[in-house]
């Protein structure tokens, strides 16, 4: 999500990041660097592990996981192969 102008990781546990995910970074980054982030589509990454079929949601750090267990969750998109990956974000939900 994008906070005072920078983008940084998208915090399930915090529901003021609601609807407010907006892709899958491509790469690691700096504090104040720029990086590159798909906001639609597919990305490919050899050896990603995905589970083919399988949902993917953000956790507390931004990393993608199969499950949810916040009080605030965001469907990030979901894993075509082990290795590509369909971003699409969906709205946010709150329970």
């Amino acid at each position: 999500c994008i906070k005072d102008g920078k983008l940084e990781y998208f915090d399930s546990s915090n529901v003021s990041n609601y609807n407010r995910a907006i892709g899958v970074t491509l790469q690691s980054g700096l504090t104040n660097e720029p990086i590159q982030v798909r906001e639609k589509g597919k990305i490919t990454n050899i050896g990603w592990g995905l589970t083919k079929d399988a949902f993917y949601y953000s956790n507390t750090s931004g990393v993608l996981t199969t499950s949810y267990d916040n009080a605030l969750f965001t469907q990030i998109g979901y894993a075509i192969s082990a290795d590509d990956f369909i971003v699409d974000i969906k709205n946010s939900i709150i329970y």
